[in-house]
C-alpha cells in the first residue's frame, strides 16, 4: 500500500484501518471493539496478477461526499482476499458509507479528470468531483480504465455496537461495466447490468479466509471434438486485447484496451499454402476475384514488393507448393477458409494466440519475450525496401512456411508457426479503431468488428518483406478489400467440432 497506516494482518489478506472521518490508526483494533465496525473482505475471481493486481478504494458519505482514496497494491495471489476494516469512532452516531472498490492490473490507468461515467456506448458529461481532505486537494492524479477493471458499489451501514463483515467478490463477468455513482449502481454479477445499491447484510464472522476464488473467471476452456491434421487448439481464456503503446493512430490505434474472454478455437499451424489453395479451390464456384498466378520462378531480386513476380500461385505446381497462398484479395481469402467450414480469425482471436495463449503472461512477441533476429524470424528479407533488407543473407524473397519451425523460431508455446513473420495475415475484422462504434458495442465474450462489405480488414504480423517493428503479437495493419500482394497471406480457424479449418496442406 502506498501511506502510512496499512498493515499486513497475514500472508492472506492486507489489512487497512480507516476511521469514518478519515482517521488513520496504525493497526486494526486489538483491543476493545469499536462502537460499530464493518470488515471489508474483498476477493476477486479474476486471475492475479494478469488481470487483478490493484484494488482501488474509495470512500463517499451517505450525502455524497467523497472523502478517502486508497490504492492497495496485491499483485501475488497470496495477497487476496483483500481486507480493510471501517469503524465508527467512538461517540459518533449510525452513518452509511459507500465504497468503491475497483480491481485493476498494474499500470491499467488514466488520468483523473473528474468523475466520468462510461457505459459501452457513450461517455456521460464530465463530473469536476474532487477529493478535499482538511482543505486540502488529495484528489489522485489517475483512474483504472473502466473497460479494463471491475468496478463495484457496496453501500455499508454501521451502527454504535454492531461489529460483523461484508464479504465482496469481484467478479470478472464486470469487467467493463463502470459503476454509476450518480445513479447508485453498478455490476454484481453479469455483465452490463447494473443492481442499485442496498444495505450489504454484516455478518458476524469476522474470521478473515485464507482461499480465494481467483482464476474462476476465464479457466481455460478445451476445444471441441479433435483436431485435424494441421490444426492446433487454442484453449479459451481471458487476456488484455490492444495495445497502450499504439495510441492516436487513428483506425490502426491500440486503444482503448479491453479484457476480452475468448472460446476455445482451432487455428491452422501454418499459414494456408499454395498446395492447400489447390484442395480447397476445386471445390469453389467461379470466383470473379482470382488469386493472381506467377507462371515464373520467384523473383527474390525485384526491387518491388508488389511485383506478381513474387506472387506464389501458380496454375500447376513450380517447386512452391510449401510457400504461402499470397496476391489473394480477402473476399477469396474468406472463401477458401470457409470452403474448409472454418473461416478467417478475428482480430481478437489473433491477437490471443499470438499474444497470450499456452503462457502466464502476455508477450509481446508470439515466441516469447526475446528480440526478433534474423535466424528466428522470417522478415527484412526485401533487397529493394531502405531498412527492410536486414536479413536478406539467411535468403532474400518469400520463404517456405515451415522456415521458422524450430524450437527456437518463429513458433508460440502452443506451436502455432508463423504468427510472427513470414506473410502478413488477413483476419475477418473490417478495419476499424478500437474506440469506434462498431468495437464499442461489444461485450466480453468473442468481441469481433465483422464487416464483409467493409472497404479495408485489418491484418496482422509481420512479413519477409517488412522491418521488425511489424513482428510483435499486437503489429496490426489494413488491406483494401480489393487489395492483395505477395507479402499478404492468410490462416484458417475453426470453432467447435461440427466445422474444418484444417486440413492436409
Amino acid at each position: 500500500m502506498d501511506r502510512p497506516g496499512a498493515v499486513i494482518h497475514s500472508t492472506f489478506a492486507t489489512a487497512l484501518c480507516l476511521g469514518l472521518a478519515g482517521v488513520l490508526v496504525p493497526s486494526c483494533k486489538e483491543g476493545p471493539p469499536p462502537l460499530g465496525e464493518a470488515l471489508v473482505i474483498v476477493d476477486t475471481d479474476a486471475p492475479v496478477p494478469l488481470l487483478a493486481s490493484r484494488l482501488r478504494i474509495d470512500f463517499y458519505s451517505a450525502e455524497g461526499a467523497w472523502f478517502e482514496s486508497r490504492d492497495v497494491a496485491a499483485p501475488d495471489p497470496k495477497d487476496w482476499p483483500v481486507s480493510f476494516s471501517v469503524y465508527l469512532p467512538e461517540g459518533t452516531p449510525s452513518r452509511s458509507v459507500t465504497v468503491r472498490l475497483r480491481a485493476y492490473a498494474e499500470g491499467k490507468t488514466r488520468d483523473y479528470l473528474g468523475e466520468r461515467f462510461v457505459s459501452r456506448t457513450e461517455e456521460r458529461e464530465l463530473v469536476p468531483r474532487r477529493l478535499v481532505v482538511a482543505g486540502v486537494d488529495e484528489t489522485p492524479r489517475s483512474e483504472p480504465q473502466p473497460l479494463l477493471t471491475i468496478d463495484r458499489l457496496v453501500r455499508l451501514s454501521l451502527e454504535p455496537g454492531t461489529v460483523g463483515s461484508a464479504r465482496v467478490v469481484l467478479r470478472g463477468e464486470c469487467f467493463g461495466t463502470m459503476a454509476d455513482l450518480a445513479a447508485g449502481t453498478s455490476c454484481v454479477a453479469t455483465e452490463n447490468v447494473r443492481e442499485p445499491l442496498a444495505p450489504f447484510a454484516l455478518d458476524p464472522d469476522m474470521t478473515r479466509p485464507t482461499t480465494s476464488e481467483q482464476g474462476g473467471f476465464g479457466k481455460a476452456e478445451p476445444c471441441e471434438g479433435a483436431p485435424r491434421e494441421g490444426e492446433v487448439c487454442v484453449p479459451g481464456g481471458v487476456f488484455v486485447f490492444g495495445n497502450a503503446s499504439e495510441y492516436g493512430r487513428e483506425e490502426l490505434s491500440g486503444v482503448p484496451e479491453r479484457v476480452a474472454k475468448v472460446s476455445a478455437f482451432y487455428m491452422d499451424r501454418f499459414e494456408t499454402t499454395v498446395a492447400r489453395w489447390r484442395t480447397l479451390n476445386a471445390g469453389l464456384p467461379f470466383s470473379r476475384e482470382p488469386v493472381i498466378r506467377n507462371e515464373g520462378p520467384l523473383d527474390a531480386t525485384s526491387r518491388d514488393e508488389r511485383d506478381r513476380r513474387l506472387c506464389s500461385a501458380s496454375d500447376s505446381p513450380r517447386g512452391r507448393e510449401d510457400y504461402a497462398l499470397t496476391c489473394v484479395v480477402w473476399r477469396m481469402a474468406r472463401s477458401l477458409c470457409r470452403a474448409a467450414e472454418g473461416d478467417l480469425p478475428t482480430e481478437v482471436q489473433w491477437e490471443y494466440a499470438a499474444q497470450a495463449a499456452g503462457r502466464a503472461t502476455e508477450t509481446p512477441y508470439p515466441w516469447g519475450h526475446e528480440e526478433p533476429s534474423c535466424s528466428r524470424v522470417v522478415y527484412g528479407r526485401f533487397g529493394g525496401g531502405l531498412g527492410r533488407a536486414e536479413c536478406v543473407d539467411a535468403g532474400p524473397g518469400p520463404q517456405p512456411v515451415d522456415a521458422a519451425a524450430r524450437a527456437d523460431g518463429d513458433v508460440s508455446p502452443l506451436g502455432i508457426v508463423g504468427l510472427g513473420g513470414g506473410v502478413s495475415e488477413l483476419t475477418r475484422d473490417a478495419l476499424f479503431g478500437f474506440d469506434s462504434p462498431c468495437w464499442r458495442a461489444n461485450g466480453l465474450r468473442d468481441p469481433s468488428c465483422s464487416a464483409e462489405a467493409s472497404e479495408a480488414h485489418a491484418r496482422r504480423g509481420g512479413s519477409w518483406s517488412s522491418n521488425a517493428a511489424t513482428v510483435g503479437a499486437t503489429s496490426k495493419v489494413g488491406t483494401g478489400a480489393a487489395e492483395s500482394g505477395p507479402q499478404v497471406g492468410f490462416r484458417c480457424v475453426r470453432v467447435g467440432s461440427s466445422l474444418a479449418g484444417g486440413g492436409p496442406r
